[in-house]
């Protein structure tokens, strides 16, 4: 499709778009898909709560100590609420991935999943290792859900209730939450008064500042239709300013494109929290779920950090441990690496 978007003319919308976004639908280099919507994770928390527990509003944490600092105050100042979500172990597979640990890993002194130049995962490194020590924290202060709802089938959308019910002060969340609560059976009319969301920070708020995964939904051409052009016509109309707010209001999406993102039918929709995701678009990142192993490493950091909300005497080393052999022993000891 490179004699289409390379063309302003023919996609004037794909220059809008974020590289990483552009580069989420090629394949060696060439393009073979457009992106339609995308879905990151930032952080929500609960404006009473917080205010309660002596944290200066609007929160804007720059690292994960601040992060913790505000749970600690949290379970200090509101007993009987949650004060971190922080996904952990298998229950949600890829999903809980997604909206959890990968975000941290991002985040972290280390921001790999899977070593392009050398083709194999990363299942130790110093940045996995903070990912760890995090987790730990958060568990031994208990500061996490409790592990009946951590892995629980109905993982992934649990913050969203908790959120809600306001038995939830802070969560490490997807950017559909937001419109979840627009939705009937879990709505929450007073959200944009009493919660906010704000970008994930880095560790130690390292460059660029905040991290988070990246997941799209992308449309393609057929290399065996007899009408290219009518299907990059059609693809043009869903590209439109229009099409791509009233796709991400109602299917849960960031627009792809960042000038739609700064719209205000994008941003009023669902204020204040669409701000915030489309504002970590720019630093969000892909996870590497095409290369074959994607899953074993999935479990393995599940596993992991499953281990540590069960029990968090768990060393960073069993952690590392976990991780390095569930994934060695699914795609071959020399497919992992441990980086330094």
């Amino acid at each position: 499709m490179d004699s289409f978007v390379n063309d302003s003319s023919k996609a004037p919308f794909w220059s809008k778009f974020p590289k990483v976004i552009q580069d989420e639908s090629k394949i060696n280099g060439k393009v073979y898909a457009v992106n339609t919507g995308e879905n990151n994770t930032a952080l929500y928390y609960n404006n009473a709560m917080l205010q309660k527990a002596g944290v200066q509003l609007p929160w804007q944490p720059k690292s994960w100590d601040d992060i913790l600092s505000a749970a600690q105050k949290v379970k200090a100042a509101n007993p009987g609420v949650v004060p971190l979500w922080a996904a952990a172990g298998t229950s949600a597979g890829a999903g809980g991935v997604l909206q959890g640990s990968a975000n941290l890993v991002y985040g972290s002194a280390t921001p790999m999943i899977f070593d392009y130049d050398k083709k194999k995962w990363v299942v130790d490194s110093p940045g996995l290792r903070e990912v760890f020590n995090f987790y730990k924290q958060v568990y031994s202060q208990k500061l996490g859900a409790s592990t009946s709802d951590l892995f629980s089938p109905k993982a992934v959308g649990r913050p969203v209730v908790l959120l809600k019910d306001h038995q939830l002060a802070i969560a490490v969340g997807s950017n559909w939450f937001a419109d979840a609560w627009t939705e009937e059976n879990r709505h929450w009319a007073n959200a944009a008064k009493e919660a906010s969301a704000v970008p994930l920070p880095t560790s130690k708020g390292q460059a660029p500042g905040s991290a988070s995964t990246l997941g799209g939904w992308a449309v393609a051409i057929s290399k065996i239709t007899k009408h290219p052009q009518l299907s990059w016509g059609l693809i043009k109309i869903m590209e439109s300013t229009d099409n791509q707010v009233y796709i991400a209001n109602h299917a849960g999406f960031v627009p792809p494109s960042q000038e739609v993102a700064k719209s205000n039918d994008f941003l009023n929709y669902a204020p204040p929290f669409n701000k915030a995701f489309g504002d970590a678009l720019p630093n969000s990142k892909l996870v590497p779920s095409e290369q074959e192993g994607y899953p074993a490493w999935v479990q393995g950091i599940g596993q992991a950090t499953g281990q540590i909300a069960t029990d968090p005497n768990t060393s960073v080393d069993q952690a590392v441990k976990i991780l390095h052999d569930t994934v060695a022993n699914q795609v071959g000891a020399d497919k992992v690496e441990a980086v330094t």
